[in-house]
C-alpha cells in the first residue's frame, strides 16, 4: 500500500500492516512509477507554438552562434508562450521535473529568463523545476554576461551552466 501525501508517495507500507483507519484505492494491477525527468532541456530556445521552421545549416559553432545571436530579440517576446508550450508538453508526457538552460547574453540580457520563469511558475503546483543559467554567447568577450548571470542567480536560477571556453571566448 502507498501512503501518499498532497499527491506525493510518503510511504510503502506492507499489506499486512496497513490499518483500518488507512483508506486506500485499488489500483486493479496498474503499476505506480516515478513520474519522468526532463533534465536537459532549453525552455527558451522551443520553436513550439511559433509553426514548423527549418534549421539553417551553418559549418561551425561560431556560425551557430552568430545565427542564433541574430534571432534572439526577435523571439524573446513570445519566450513565455514558447516555453508554456513546451512545458505543457512535457508534463502530458508524464514529467514532474525540468531542469532548463536559459541563455543569459548580452543581446537579450535577461528577458528569456524572465519568460522561462513566469512559464514554470504557472506550472509550479505541478512540477519541480530548476534553471541552469547559461553563459552560452561567452563570458570572457561579454564582461557584463557575469552581471546577468548573477542577477539570474538572486532571482531564481539555481545552478551556473557551463561551456568550452576555448572555443566561444
Amino acid at each position: 500500500t502507498l501512503a501518499i501525501q498532497e499527491g506525493k508517495i510518503q510511504a510503502i507500507i506492507p499489506q499486512n500492516q496497513v490499518t483500518e483507519k488507512q483508506q486506500g484505492t485499488d489500483l486493479n494491477g496498474q503499476l505506480a512509477i516515478p513520474a519522468f525527468q526532463e533534465s536537459h532541456n532549453h525552455l527558451d530556445k522551443t520553436y513550439l507554438s511559433l509553426g514548423w521552421r527549418a534549421s539553417q545549416p551553418v559549418k561551425n559553432l561560431k556560425e551557430r552562434l552568430a545565427d542564433e545571436a541574430s534571432e534572439l530579440k526577435l523571439l524573446a517576446p513570445s519566450t513565455e508562450q514558447r516555453a508554456t508550450a513546451m512545458i505543457e508538453k512535457l508534463i502530458g508526457y508524464g514529467a514532474s521535473y525540468i531542469r532548463t538552460h536559459v541563455n543569459i547574453d548580452p543581446y537579450v540580457e535577461l528577458e528569456n529568463f524572465w519568460g522561462v520563469k513566469r512559464a514554470l511558475e504557472k506550472y509550479a503546483h505541478v512540477i519541480d523545476y530548476d534553471i541552469v543559467v547559461f553563459p552560452q554567447h561567452g563570458l570572457l568577450k561579454n564582461p557584463q554576461t557575469v552581471l546577468l548571470m548573477r542577477e539570474a542567480l538572486k532571482n531564481g536560477g539555481t545552478m551556473v551552466g557551463g561551456l568550452d571556453p576555448a572555443g566561444i571566448d
